[in-house]
C-alpha cells in the first residue's frame, strides 16, 4: 500500500521579498542562496486580505509590483522512496513553482517571458484561490535531493494595485 507523506505543508516557514528590479532575479530559486538579507520571513500563506489565511502580510508591494518571490524550504528523509509527486496550491493569481531551480509547474496566466516585475495575465477568482488545486509533478521527482530542498515560487497578482493576493503551497 502508498501512503502519502506530506514534504511541505500550509504554514511551514518561508522567506519572501519583493522585487526592486531586475536583478533580485538572480539566483533566488536556488537551494545555496542566502534570504536572510532583504527578505521577509514568516510562514505560508503569504499574500494580503485573506483574512485567517496569511502567515506571512505581503501588502507592502500593493501599488508597488506584480511580483513576489517566495521561499520554502523543506527536507526529504528518502527521496529514492517516492514514487509520485503532487504540488497543491491555494493562489490568487498565477505562480511558477521550482524545486532546487528546476521548473516544476506554471500555472495558466503566467505570462512569457516572465521578469521580475510580471503581473498575471488575468485574475484566479477569490472562491478558487482558497481552495487547493492540485497538480502531478511526478516529472519532477529528479529535482529532489536527500535532505535539504526547496520550493521557490514566483508569485504573481493581477496588477500591482490588485486588492488581495494568496499563495500557500503544499508538497505531498
Amino acid at each position: 500500500a502508498s501512503t502519502t507523506t506530506v514534504l511541505l505543508d500550509a504554514g511551514d516557514d518561508c522567506t519572501a521579498r519583493i522585487p526592486t528590479s531586475a536583478g533580485d532575479a538572480a539566483g533566488w530559486k536556488e537551494i545555496g542562496y542566502n534570504d536572510s538579507t532583504g527578505w521577509l520571513p514568516g510562514t505560508t500563506g503569504v499574500g494580503y486580505d485573506y483574512t485567517g489565511l496569511i502567515g506571512l502580510d505581503v501588502s507592502s508591494m500593493q501599488g508597488v509590483n506584480s511580483t513576489v518571490y517566495i521561499r520554502v524550504p523543506f527536507t526529504v528523509s528518502d527521496a529514492n522512496n517516492i514514487d509520485a509527486l503532487k504540488l497543491k496550491m491555494k493562489y490568487d493569481d498565477a505562480f511558477v513553482a521550482y524545486i532546487n531551480g528546476a521548473e516544476v509547474f506554471s500555472s495558466p496566466a503566467v505570462p512569457s517571458p516572465l521578469s521580475w516585475d510580471s503581473g498575471a495575465n488575468w485574475l484566479h477568482e477569490d472562491y478558487d484561490a482558497i481552495l487547493f488545486e492540485e497538480y502531478d509533478i511526478t516529472a519532477s521527482i529528479g529535482t529532489l535531493q536527500e535532505g535539504g530542498n526547496l520550493l521557490a515560487i514566483h508569485a504573481l497578482n493581477y496588477g500591482a494595485s490588485s486588492s488581495d493576493l494568496l499563495f500557500i503551497p503544499r508538497l505531498e
